[in-house]
C-alpha cells in the first residue's frame, strides 16, 4: 500500500477499525478494575497500537521528505495540542465543579489540576497526548533525513530507546512527573518507528495472503505472550513482571491486528468499530477527562450492583456499562461535530461579501 505520486490522502478504513478496537480495549481496560486475563491481553498492545498507526500512516503519506519542520509543527499542534488544551481546560472545570458540589477545598483541586495540565503529566487519560505529540516530533525529525546516513544511524537507534529508559528508570527510580512524559515518549516512539519501518520496508515484499496468515500467527502469539504480561500500566511506567514481554507483544498484537484487518477489509468493514476509530481521540480524552467513566459506574453501582470478584456477572455488568459509556461519548462526538460545522459555516458566510 505504498503511496502512488499524486494519491490524496484518504482514510485507511482498517486501520479506522483497529484503531475503533484499540479504543474499546482501552476503555474497557478502564472499566475492569479486578486483575484478569482479558485485562492481560489488552495491556499488551492497545495503547502501543495508537502509536504503531502513527507511524505507520507517516510512511504511508510519505509527506516528510517535502513538508518543512515548522508546517508539520503547526500541525501536530493543531491535530494533538489544541484538543489537549481544549480537554484539560474541560477537565479542569469539571473536577472544580465536583470539589465545589462536594465542599471541598476548590483552590487545591484547581491547582493541582492545572500542574498536571500544565507539566504535561496530563488530567487522567490526556496523559497520552503529549506522549504521541513528542514522538511524532521526534520521528517526523528523524525520517525526514533518513536520506543521510546520520538520519539512518539515528532512526535504527530508535530501538535501542526503550532500553536506555529502563536502564535509567531502574537505576534512579525518579517519581512520575515530567521526567515520565519524556520517557513515555521515547518508548512511543519506538512503537512508532516500527510501525514507519513495517510500511517502508516490509509491508510491500509480503503477499497479501500471506500478511493476513501472518497476522493470525502474530495474534496467537501475543495470546501467548499475554500469560507473561502480569501488572502491565504504561501511564504509570509499570511494564510488568517481564518487561520484554510489552516491547515484543506490542509490536506482534499492533501487526497481528493490522494484518487481519487488512485482509477482511474486502469483506466487511464494521462501520460501528470504523466510526470510533476515526473519533477515538475524543473517546480517549472524555472517558476519564471528563469523568464520563465516573458517573456510568457510579449510577450503576447505585442503580444495580458492582461485582467485585471475577465472575460471568462481572464481565457482563462490564459489557454493559462500556456500551453506555461508549453513547455517551457518541453524544459528545455529535456535538463536537456540530459545534466545528456550525462555526465553519459561520466563518464562510462572515468571509463572503455582502
Amino acid at each position: 500500500m505504498a503511496r502512488e505520486p499524486g494519491k490524496t490522502a484518504k482514510r485507511i478504513r482498517f486501520l479506522d477499525v483497529a484503531k475503533g478496537i484499540g479504543i474499546l480495549m482501552v476503555t474497557f481496560g478502564h472499566i475492569t478494575e479486578l486483575d484478569n486475563p482479558v485485562d492481560h491481553y489488552m495491556s499488551l498492545y492497545k495503547i502501543t497500537l495508537f502509536y504503531f498507526v502513527s507511524g505507520y500512516l507517516i510512511s504511508y503519506l510519505d509527506r516528510y521528505k517535502e513538508t518543512g519542520y515548522v508546517k508539520y509543527f503547526l500541525s501536530v499542534c493543531r491535530h494533538i495540542g489544541l484538543p489537549y488544551v481544549l480537554f484539560s481546560i474541560a477537565a479542569i472545570g469539571v473536577r472544580v465543579y465536583r470539589a465545589f458540589v462536594r465542599m471541598k477545598p476548590v483552590e487545591t483541586v484547581f491547582h493541582e489540576q492545572l500542574m498536571k495540565a500544565v507539566t504535561l503529566q496530563g488530567i487522567a487519560t490526556l496523559w497520552f497526548l503529549p506522549t504521541i505529540f513528542f514522538a511524532q516530533i521526534m520521528i517526523f525529525i528523524i525520517v525526514k533525513n533518513s536520506d543521510h546516513i546520520i538520519g539512518k544511524v539515528a532512526l535504527a537507534s530508535v530501538f535501542f530507546w526503550p532500553l536506555a529508559v529502563l536502564t535509567y528508570w531502574n537505576t534512579y527510580t525518579p517519581e512520575l512527573g515530567p521526567q515520565s512524559v519524556a520517557a513515555k515518549s521515547f518508548i512511543a516512539a519506538w512503537f512508532m518507528a516500527a510501525g514507519f519501518v513495517y510500511h517502508k520496508l516490509l509491508q510491500d515484499h509480503i503477499d497479501p495472503r500471506l500478511r493476513f496468515v501472518l497476522g493470525v500467527l502474530l495474534t496467537g502469539l501475543t495470546f501467548w505472550l499475554a500469560r507473561f504480561s502480569m501488572n502491565i500500566d504504561f501511564n504509570l511506567m509499570n511494564f510488568g513482571d517481564a518487561p520484554w514481554v510489552f516491547f515484543v507483544g506490542g509490536i506482534t498484537g499492533s501487526l497481528g491486528l493490522i494484518m487481519v484487518l487488512e485482509g477482511l477489509e474486502n469483506i466487511y468493514v464494521p462501520k460501528l468499530l470504523e466510526y470510533f476509530g476515526i473519533n477515538s481521540l475524543i473517546i480517549m480524552c472524555a472517558q476519564r477527562g471528563l469523568l464520563f467513566l465516573n458517573v456510568i459506574m457510579e449510577g450503576w453501582g447505585a442503580m444495580f450492583k458492582l461485582t467485585d470478584f471475577v465472575c460471568p456477572d462481572y464481565y457482563i455488568e462490564r459489557v454493559c456499562i462500556l456500551i453506555l459509556l461508549l453513547f455517551m461519548s457518541a453524544g459528545l462526538i455529535e456535538l463536537i461535530k456540530g459545534a466545528k460545522a456550525y462555526f465553519s459555516d459561520l466563518l464562510n458566510r462572515s468571509g463572503q461579501p455582502s
